[in-house]
Protein backbone atom coordinates (compact mmCIF):
# COMPACT_ATOMS: atom_id res chain seq x y z
CA UNK A 1 0.00 0.00 0.00
CA UNK A 2 1.41 3.35 -1.02
CA UNK A 3 1.68 6.20 1.38
CA UNK A 4 -0.54 9.22 0.61
CA UNK A 5 2.48 11.26 -0.30
CA UNK A 6 3.20 8.87 -3.16
CA UNK A 7 -0.39 8.28 -4.24
CA UNK A 8 -1.32 8.80 -7.85
CA UNK A 9 -2.21 12.35 -8.68
CA UNK A 10 -2.59 14.15 -11.94
CA UNK A 11 -1.72 17.82 -12.04
CA UNK A 12 -4.39 20.14 -13.34
CA UNK A 13 -4.21 21.50 -16.86
CA UNK A 14 -3.95 24.99 -15.43
CA UNK A 15 -0.55 24.42 -13.82
CA UNK A 16 1.21 26.39 -16.57
CA UNK A 17 -1.12 29.36 -16.09
CA UNK A 18 -0.61 29.31 -12.33
CA UNK A 19 2.86 30.80 -12.65
CA UNK A 20 2.13 33.34 -15.40
CA UNK A 21 1.90 36.33 -13.06
CA UNK A 22 4.93 35.02 -11.13
CA UNK A 23 6.96 34.92 -14.34
CA UNK A 24 5.95 38.51 -15.11
CA UNK A 25 6.91 39.63 -11.62
CA UNK A 26 10.24 37.79 -11.91
CA UNK A 27 11.01 39.56 -15.18
CA UNK A 28 10.21 42.92 -13.60
CA UNK A 29 12.47 42.11 -10.66
CA UNK A 30 15.34 41.12 -12.98
CA UNK A 31 15.00 44.37 -14.91
CA UNK A 32 14.97 46.26 -11.60
CA UNK A 33 18.10 44.46 -10.43
CA UNK A 34 19.94 45.26 -13.67
CA UNK A 35 18.85 48.92 -13.47
CA UNK A 36 19.98 49.30 -9.84
CA UNK A 37 23.27 47.51 -10.49
CA UNK A 38 23.97 49.65 -13.56
CA UNK A 39 23.21 52.91 -11.78
CA UNK A 40 25.28 52.00 -8.72
CA UNK A 41 28.24 50.82 -10.81
CA UNK A 42 28.24 54.11 -12.70
CA UNK A 43 28.38 55.98 -9.41
CA UNK A 44 30.99 53.71 -7.86
CA UNK A 45 33.22 51.37 -9.92
CA UNK A 46 33.91 49.42 -6.71
CA UNK A 47 30.37 48.04 -6.82
CA UNK A 48 31.23 45.46 -9.49
CA UNK A 49 34.43 44.36 -7.80
CA UNK A 50 34.56 40.66 -6.98
CA UNK A 51 34.97 41.37 -3.28
CA UNK A 52 31.79 43.43 -3.11
CA UNK A 53 29.77 40.87 -5.08
CA UNK A 54 30.93 38.10 -2.74
CA UNK A 55 30.10 40.23 0.31
CA UNK A 56 26.66 40.93 -1.13
CA UNK A 57 25.87 37.25 -1.57
CA UNK A 58 27.29 36.42 1.85
CA UNK A 59 24.95 38.98 3.40
CA UNK A 60 21.88 37.55 1.67
CA UNK A 61 22.76 33.92 2.40
CA UNK A 62 21.19 34.05 5.89
CA UNK A 63 17.82 35.58 4.95
CA UNK A 64 18.03 33.71 1.65
CA UNK A 65 17.99 30.23 3.19
CA UNK A 66 15.18 31.33 5.50
CA UNK A 67 13.26 32.71 2.51
CA UNK A 68 13.55 29.33 0.76
CA UNK A 69 12.07 27.56 3.76
CA UNK A 70 9.36 30.21 4.07
CA UNK A 71 8.55 29.72 0.40
CA UNK A 72 7.68 26.08 1.03
CA UNK A 73 5.41 27.08 3.90
CA UNK A 74 3.69 29.85 1.93
CA UNK A 75 3.15 27.52 -1.02
CA UNK A 76 1.28 25.16 1.29
CA UNK A 77 -1.05 27.96 2.34
CA UNK A 78 0.51 28.42 5.79
CA UNK A 79 2.90 30.95 7.34
CA UNK A 80 5.46 31.01 10.16
CA UNK A 81 6.10 34.10 12.27
CA UNK A 82 8.27 32.27 14.80
CA UNK A 83 11.32 31.93 12.55
CA UNK A 84 13.32 34.70 14.22
CA UNK A 85 12.97 33.48 17.80
CA UNK A 86 13.30 29.86 16.70
CA UNK A 87 16.62 30.83 15.13
CA UNK A 88 17.72 32.43 18.42
CA UNK A 89 16.73 29.31 20.37
CA UNK A 90 18.66 26.99 18.02
CA UNK A 91 21.69 29.29 18.15
CA UNK A 92 21.66 29.39 21.95
CA UNK A 93 21.34 25.59 22.21
CA UNK A 94 24.34 25.02 19.92
CA UNK A 95 26.41 27.73 21.61
CA UNK A 96 25.59 26.24 25.02
CA UNK A 97 26.89 22.86 23.86
CA UNK A 98 30.16 24.49 22.81
CA UNK A 99 30.46 26.20 26.19
CA UNK A 100 29.89 22.86 27.90
CA UNK A 101 32.71 21.47 25.72
CA UNK A 102 30.51 18.80 24.14
CA UNK A 103 32.30 19.10 20.82
CA UNK A 104 31.26 20.34 17.39
CA UNK A 105 29.35 17.20 16.43
CA UNK A 106 27.08 17.31 19.49
CA UNK A 107 26.63 21.08 19.21
CA UNK A 108 25.64 20.92 15.55
CA UNK A 109 23.40 17.90 16.06
CA UNK A 110 21.60 19.48 19.02
CA UNK A 111 21.07 22.69 17.06
CA UNK A 112 19.59 20.84 14.09
CA UNK A 113 17.39 18.68 16.33
CA UNK A 114 16.11 21.77 18.10
CA UNK A 115 15.11 23.32 14.80
CA UNK A 116 13.50 20.10 13.62
CA UNK A 117 11.51 19.70 16.85
CA UNK A 118 10.36 23.34 16.85
CA UNK A 119 9.36 23.17 13.19
CA UNK A 120 7.56 19.88 13.80
CA UNK A 121 5.65 21.40 16.72
CA UNK A 122 4.59 24.28 14.50
CA UNK A 123 3.52 21.90 11.75
CA UNK A 124 1.71 19.55 14.11
CA UNK A 125 -0.37 22.31 15.68
CA UNK A 126 -1.14 24.02 12.37
CA UNK A 127 -2.03 20.82 10.51
CA UNK A 128 -3.99 19.04 13.24
CA UNK A 129 -5.90 21.86 14.94
CA UNK A 130 -6.72 23.82 11.77
CA UNK A 131 -6.03 26.96 13.81
CA UNK A 132 -4.87 30.05 11.86
CA UNK A 133 -1.10 29.63 11.29
CA UNK A 134 -0.63 33.37 11.79
CA UNK A 135 -1.94 33.21 15.37
CA UNK A 136 -0.34 29.86 16.21
CA UNK A 137 3.16 30.85 15.14
CA UNK A 138 2.78 34.32 16.67
CA UNK A 139 2.14 32.65 20.00
CA UNK A 140 5.01 30.20 19.52
CA UNK A 141 7.23 33.17 18.74
CA UNK A 142 7.04 34.09 22.41
CA UNK A 143 7.57 30.50 23.51
CA UNK A 144 10.81 30.13 21.56
CA UNK A 145 12.05 33.52 22.72
CA UNK A 146 11.52 32.43 26.31
CA UNK A 147 13.36 29.17 25.60
CA UNK A 148 16.26 31.14 24.12
CA UNK A 149 16.40 33.33 27.23
CA UNK A 150 16.35 30.29 29.50
CA UNK A 151 19.09 28.56 27.52
CA UNK A 152 21.37 31.60 27.35
CA UNK A 153 20.55 33.01 30.78
CA UNK A 154 20.03 36.33 28.97
CA UNK A 155 23.79 36.42 28.34
CA UNK A 156 26.04 36.38 25.30
CA UNK A 157 27.37 32.88 24.71
CA UNK A 158 30.84 32.94 23.16
CA UNK A 159 32.02 30.08 20.95
CA UNK A 160 35.69 30.95 21.63
CA UNK A 161 36.69 30.35 18.00
CA UNK A 162 35.61 26.69 18.19
CA UNK A 163 33.35 26.74 15.15
CA UNK A 164 34.28 28.95 12.19
CA UNK A 165 33.91 26.73 9.12
CA UNK A 166 30.29 27.47 8.17
CA UNK A 167 30.38 31.19 8.84
CA UNK A 168 33.96 32.16 7.97
CA UNK A 169 35.21 29.25 5.89
CA UNK A 170 35.95 29.71 2.17
CA UNK A 171 36.42 27.26 -0.67
CA UNK A 172 37.33 27.41 -4.40
CA UNK A 173 40.77 29.02 -4.18
CA UNK A 174 39.79 30.32 -0.73
CA UNK A 175 37.56 32.99 -2.29
CA UNK A 176 33.95 31.78 -2.04
CA UNK A 177 32.32 31.64 1.45
CA UNK A 178 30.85 28.28 2.44
CA UNK A 179 27.55 29.98 3.34
CA UNK A 180 27.04 31.06 -0.29
CA UNK A 181 27.60 27.53 -1.58
CA UNK A 182 25.10 26.17 0.96
CA UNK A 183 22.53 28.78 -0.06
CA UNK A 184 22.90 28.03 -3.77
CA UNK A 185 22.83 24.24 -3.30
CA UNK A 186 19.61 24.43 -1.25
CA UNK A 187 18.01 26.74 -3.81
CA UNK A 188 18.88 24.47 -6.75
CA UNK A 189 17.72 21.36 -4.91
CA UNK A 190 14.38 22.85 -3.88
CA UNK A 191 13.79 24.26 -7.36
CA UNK A 192 14.30 20.80 -8.85
CA UNK A 193 12.06 19.15 -6.25
CA UNK A 194 9.20 21.60 -6.78
CA UNK A 195 9.46 21.51 -10.56
CA UNK A 196 10.06 17.83 -11.27
CA UNK A 197 8.67 15.80 -8.36
CA UNK A 198 5.19 14.70 -7.33
CA UNK A 199 5.88 16.28 -3.96
CA UNK A 200 6.23 19.67 -5.61
CA UNK A 201 3.08 19.38 -7.71
CA UNK A 202 1.05 18.23 -4.76
CA UNK A 203 2.41 20.99 -2.54
CA UNK A 204 1.17 23.55 -5.06
CA UNK A 205 -2.21 21.85 -5.07
CA UNK A 206 -2.43 21.88 -1.27
CA UNK A 207 -1.83 25.61 -1.19
CA UNK A 208 -3.97 26.44 -4.20
CA UNK A 209 -7.07 24.46 -3.22
CA UNK A 210 -6.75 22.24 -0.11
CA UNK A 211 -10.29 20.87 -0.45
CA UNK A 212 -9.71 19.73 -4.02
CA UNK A 213 -6.31 18.33 -3.06
CA UNK A 214 -7.91 16.32 -0.25
CA UNK A 215 -10.55 14.94 -2.60
CA UNK A 216 -7.75 13.96 -5.00
CA UNK A 217 -6.24 11.76 -2.29
CA UNK A 218 -3.53 14.11 -1.03
CA UNK A 219 -2.85 14.18 2.71
CA UNK A 220 -3.06 17.95 3.19
CA UNK A 221 -2.16 17.80 6.90
CA UNK A 222 0.93 15.71 6.16
CA UNK A 223 2.24 18.16 3.57
CA UNK A 224 1.76 21.15 5.85
CA UNK A 225 3.48 19.31 8.67
CA UNK A 226 6.41 18.36 6.44
CA UNK A 227 7.09 21.89 5.14
CA UNK A 228 7.10 23.29 8.68
CA UNK A 229 9.50 20.55 9.80
CA UNK A 230 11.78 21.18 6.81
CA UNK A 231 11.68 24.89 7.54
CA UNK A 232 12.76 24.15 11.12
CA UNK A 233 15.88 22.42 9.78
CA UNK A 234 16.64 25.39 7.54
CA UNK A 235 16.26 27.75 10.51
CA UNK A 236 18.66 25.63 12.55
CA UNK A 237 21.16 25.58 9.68
CA UNK A 238 21.06 29.38 9.43
CA UNK A 239 21.53 29.58 13.21
CA UNK A 240 24.68 27.47 12.91
CA UNK A 241 26.05 29.57 10.05
CA UNK A 242 25.23 32.79 11.90
CA UNK A 243 26.88 31.89 15.19
CA UNK A 244 29.86 30.53 13.28
CA UNK A 245 30.29 33.90 11.63
CA UNK A 246 29.57 36.00 14.73
CA UNK A 247 31.42 33.75 17.15
CA UNK A 248 28.61 34.11 19.69
CA UNK A 249 24.90 33.66 20.30
CA UNK A 250 22.21 35.30 22.40
CA UNK A 251 18.43 35.45 22.65
CA UNK A 252 18.21 38.30 20.12
CA UNK A 253 20.49 36.97 17.40
CA UNK A 254 17.53 36.03 15.17
CA UNK A 255 15.54 39.23 15.62
CA UNK A 256 13.98 40.47 12.38
CA UNK A 257 14.87 37.44 10.26
CA UNK A 258 11.28 36.21 10.20
CA UNK A 259 10.02 39.34 8.47
CA UNK A 260 13.03 39.38 6.13
CA UNK A 261 12.23 35.82 5.04
CA UNK A 262 8.57 36.59 4.39
CA UNK A 263 9.39 39.86 2.63
CA UNK A 264 11.95 38.23 0.32
CA UNK A 265 9.54 35.45 -0.64
CA UNK A 266 6.65 37.86 -1.30
CA UNK A 267 8.85 40.24 -3.30
CA UNK A 268 9.85 37.22 -5.38
CA UNK A 269 6.23 36.51 -6.27
CA UNK A 270 5.29 33.88 -3.68
CA UNK A 271 1.64 34.35 -2.79
CA UNK A 272 0.59 34.77 0.84
CA UNK A 273 -2.61 32.90 0.01
CA UNK A 274 -0.69 29.80 -1.10
CA UNK A 275 -0.25 27.74 -4.24
CA UNK A 276 1.73 30.24 -6.30
CA UNK A 277 5.40 31.09 -6.49
CA UNK A 278 8.82 29.70 -7.37
CA UNK A 279 12.12 29.12 -5.62
CA UNK A 280 13.80 31.20 -8.33
CA UNK A 281 11.47 34.07 -7.46
CA UNK A 282 12.37 33.89 -3.77
CA UNK A 283 16.06 33.79 -4.72
CA UNK A 284 15.66 36.89 -6.86
CA UNK A 285 13.56 38.56 -4.19
CA UNK A 286 16.20 38.23 -1.49
CA UNK A 287 18.88 39.25 -3.99
CA UNK A 288 16.94 42.44 -4.81
CA UNK A 289 16.48 43.39 -1.16
CA UNK A 290 20.17 42.74 -0.48
CA UNK A 291 21.18 44.68 -3.57
CA UNK A 292 19.11 47.67 -2.51
CA UNK A 293 20.75 47.73 0.91
CA UNK A 294 24.23 47.31 -0.58
CA UNK A 295 23.66 50.03 -3.19
CA UNK A 296 22.27 52.49 -0.66
CA UNK A 297 25.35 51.94 1.50
CA UNK A 298 27.65 52.58 -1.45
CA UNK A 299 25.65 55.67 -2.40
CA UNK A 300 26.01 56.83 1.23
CA UNK A 301 22.27 57.18 1.71
CA UNK A 302 21.30 57.72 5.40
CA UNK A 303 20.40 54.41 7.10
CA UNK A 304 16.84 55.43 7.97
CA UNK A 305 16.11 55.90 4.26
CA UNK A 306 16.90 52.20 3.75
CA UNK A 307 13.74 51.22 5.60
CA UNK A 308 11.63 53.55 3.47
CA UNK A 309 13.01 52.27 0.18
CA UNK A 310 12.82 48.60 1.21
CA UNK A 311 9.26 49.10 2.45
CA UNK A 312 8.21 50.69 -0.84
CA UNK A 313 9.70 47.79 -2.78
CA UNK A 314 7.87 45.23 -0.65
CA UNK A 315 4.51 47.02 -0.90
CA UNK A 316 4.94 47.42 -4.66
CA UNK A 317 5.67 43.70 -5.01
CA UNK A 318 2.57 42.78 -3.00
CA UNK A 319 0.41 45.07 -5.14
CA UNK A 320 1.88 43.60 -8.32
CA UNK A 321 1.24 40.08 -7.05
CA UNK A 322 -2.35 40.95 -6.09
CA UNK A 323 -3.05 42.46 -9.48
CA UNK A 324 -1.60 39.39 -11.16
CA UNK A 325 -3.88 37.14 -9.10
CA UNK A 326 -7.12 38.87 -10.11
CA UNK A 327 -7.44 36.68 -13.15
Amino acid sequence: MKLPIFSKYKASDGDAKRHSSVDLQTKILLVTIVAIATFTSLYSPNFLRFTNIVNLFQQIAFPGILALGMTLILLSGSIDLSVGTMLSFCACVSAKMFLLEKGAFIAVTMGLLTGLVCGSINGLIVSKTKAPPFIVTLGLQGVYFGCALLTSGALNLSLRNQFELLGKGRIIFNRIPVSIIIFILIAVTLAAVLHYSKFGRRLYSVGDNPEAAYLAGINVSLYRFLVHAINGLFVALVALILISRLGMANSNVGTGYDLQAIAAAVVGGVSLSGGKGKISGAFIGVALIGLISNSLNILQVPPFIHYVVTGVVIVSAVILSHVGNKD
